[in-house]
């Protein structure tokens, strides 16, 4: 009994569930039927080829597309169609929306009833086949009608038989995207896509430019030589920034007339871009008569090669002129190219300099491969007498100003004879500079030359490459070969443990100081200048004991510049050689020596009478042998030394006498 049961209730389960299947199969066939009549062109309008619209004038508008090309305008003018405006007709196609859909049988109706028989747009839609093989599948037909009444629209099926009723505000919306078919670039090239811009004007030989790597473009032709790639860059977006349509100025380039334009009228620039698998080629013409773009716009005739249509295209005067003469406004004016990181040494000659300048890093093994830090290697200056520590800071500037701001103001030769070279100097050199790099670098040497002709005009050539560049007069004044120049401007640094125990100030040869003090035992220089007056007191303080902004002048001694390199008894003031003026005497005592003992030694500072806004001070040949000029602060202090009088000087602290020096003969 149980077994019946049971076996009725499973063929009740099954005969439920077929008869769910085969509903929810007819809910579904007729949910499909009820969505294709509310969105009649929903599956029509997907994979479209081609697309034909026409108005009830007999206007067309015939737009295609091939597998993997965008869409193209074909009718009214050959013309690269805009996407954004082709997708808006087929969204508005894929998306309309019946209210009702009529049987023209049924209800005893004919196309003329909704003004279908003269329709106010027509569209025939063609699909793309389904595989290569396939034939294309018939076009399909579709009329679009608005008769007026109560604002709906009519569309008639592609079967002739149903009228679906639509919402009016799309044939508006139709219409608009219509009018924005053209696409308003000129280019459809991306700038990452573009390695070539070739640009020939009239009969002349292109100028030819070629993105090697992402980071540098190449003059490729007429000559080899390094592109501006900040230039190309600026002139490929303003290319591809040209438009179709109203300027700012209101006017309408428009096309003209195939057939319209004489060939000669597109003869003046022939502007080429190539991509990896596709180029594209603008003809630009004589200015249009009469024609008016607005400022810095010239109308000009246009055609890109591969399509019929010239139009007018307000073209930028700027842009014009660069293109014209794009072997000088597209070149590389940089006269060396180098990366600064990398420079081991540098040698500087001039035909009056008896022996080379020769800067060296000197951590060349180390910090010299490229994206390290280099910036705080030290520099030196090589000579036979010996080496001088460079200041770092100067050094990177100097190769700094190498790297960038040496630049050709015109370019003078690309192919001189020696003859042309001797002319320009080139025999005779100003300037000769040498720079030597790491390890691994290429180029691993790179010379430079600059010279003067009879007209001190300044030329500079590259030894290995033929071009000659005009640059700036003040190209000498920068390429400096006095090794005062490159020099560090720290004189001296005393030690932390090195003390300040007597000073004296005083005219040389008098015998008479300006001030003298020898310190007590235990006794410290705030003590000591207790009781002078104010202006002296601050003045012996940043001289002797400085302050947080500051540290001690005569502990950290530095020169604003170098007058020279050795010193001498007499000193140049004002065009006339002189004796020194003043003598600066420090007594230091330095710790450290055998047994614990301390050492004491005398430094003397030589000062010169002060010249408006330069004093020159010399350090003897014992010590940093030079002659440089005081710091401003160094200068003030000793003004106020000088100017207050010598009531207040403090008697010594012992009975030893203050010692006046007179300058050591070299």
């Amino acid at each position: 009994m149980r077994t019946k049961v049971t076996l009725i209730l499973v063929l009740l389960n099954v005969a439920v569930f077929a008869w769910i299947v085969h509903s929810r199969h007819r809910w579904q066939l007729e949910a499909t039927a009820a969505d294709r009549d509310r969105h009649p062109l929903r599956e029509l309008a997907v994979n479209l080829q081609a697309i034909t619209i026409s108005d009830h004038g007999g206007t067309a508008v015939r737009l295609e597309r091939r597998a993997g090309k965008p869409w193209n305008l074909a009718a009214p003018v050959d013309w690269l169609a805009n996407p954004a405006a082709v997708e808006g007709i087929i969204g508005e196609l894929q998306n309309l929306e019946s209210v009702a859909v009529l049987d023209l049988a049924m209800n005893k109706q004919t196309p003329a009833d909704f003004d279908l028989d003269k329709p106010d747009l027509t569209f025939v839609l063609t699909a793309a086949p389904a595989d290569a093989t396939a034939p294309s599948p018939a076009p399909v037909t579709i009329r679009l009608s608005s008769s007026g009444k109560g604002g709906k629209l009519y569309l008639l099926a592609p079967d002739g038989t149903h009228v679906h009723v639509l919402d009016g505000a799309l044939l508006e919306r139709l219409k608009a995207s219509l009018g924005g078919l053209p696409a308003s670039t000129i280019f459809s090239l991306r700038p990452f896509e573009i390695r070539f811009l070739s640009l020939q004007k009239g009969t002349d030989a292109p100028v030819r430019l070629l993105r090697r790597d992402d980071a540098r473009w190449l003059l490729d032709s007429p000559i080899t030589t390094r592109a501006a790639k900040p230039a190309i860059e600026t002139t490929l977006k303003q290319l591809l920034d040209l438009r179709l349509g109203a300027d700012r100025s209101g006017g309408n380039p428009g096309f003209a007339p195939v057939g319209s334009v004489p060939t000669e009228a597109l003869s003046e620039l022939r502007i080429s871009l190539e991509g990896d698998n596709r180029h594209e080629v603008l003809l630009l013409g004589q200015p249009i008569p009469k024609a008016s773009a607005g400022a810095n716009r010239t109308p000009r005739y246009a055609k890109l090669e591969d399509r019929a249509p010239v139009f007018a295209l307000a073209f930028p005067n700027d842009l014009f002129e660069t293109l014209r003469h794009a072997q000088e406004t597209l070149r590389d004016t940089h006269v060396l190219d180098f990366d600064p990181a990398t420079v081991s040494t540098v040698t500087l000659s001039a035909p009056s300099q008896p022996e080379p300048l020769v800067l060296r890093r000197l951590d060349a093994t180390t910090a010299l491969v490229k994206g390290a830090a280099p910036d705080g290697a030290d520099w030196q200056i090589v000579r036979p007498s010996g080496a001088l520590p460079a200041d770092a800071t100067l050094v990177k500037n100097f190769l700094l100003w190498l790297a960038e701001q040496l630049r050709a103001t015109s370019f003078v030769n690309d192919a001189p004879a020696k003859a042309d070279t001797e002319k320009l100097g080139f025999n005779r050199p100003e300037r000769e500079l040498t720079l030597a790099f790491a390890p691994g670098t290429t180029p691993a040497k790179l010379t430079l030359e600059i010279a003067l002709d009879d007209k001190a005009a300044v030329y500079a050539r590259v030894f290995g490459q033929p071009f000659i560049y005009a640059v700036s007069l003040d190209s000498l004044r920068y390429l400096s070969v006095a090794p005062s120049t490159y020099r560090d401007r720290l004189v001296r640094a005393l030690p932390e443990s090195a003390q300040i125990t007597a000073l004296t100030l005083a005219p040389v040869g008098t015998g008479v100081p300006v001030f003298s003090h020898i310190l007590a035992d235990k006794e410290t220089w705030n003590q000591a200048l207790e009781n002078e007056p104010p202006a002296r007191k601050e003045a012996l303080r940043s001289i002797l004991l400085g302050d947080k902004d500051h540290p001690a002048l005569l502990r950290q001694l530095r020169a604003v510049h170098f007058a020279s390199d050795t010193f001498d008894t007499n000193v140049l003031v004002n065009g006339t050689l002189r004796p020194w003026s003043y003598s600066l005497t420090t007594t230091l005592a330095l710790p450290g020596g055998a047994a614990g003992a301390t050492t004491t030694t005398t430094s003397t500072l030589w000062l010169a009478e002060r010249a408006g806004s330069i004093q020159l001070a010399g350090s003897p040949k014992a010590e940093a042998d030079t002659v440089f000029e005081l710091e401003p602060l160094f200068m003030d202090a000793l003004d106020a030394l000088l100017n207050s009088g010598h009531a207040h000087d403090p008697a010594p602290a012992t009975s030893e006498k203050p010692t006046v020096a007179t300058p050591p003969a070299n």
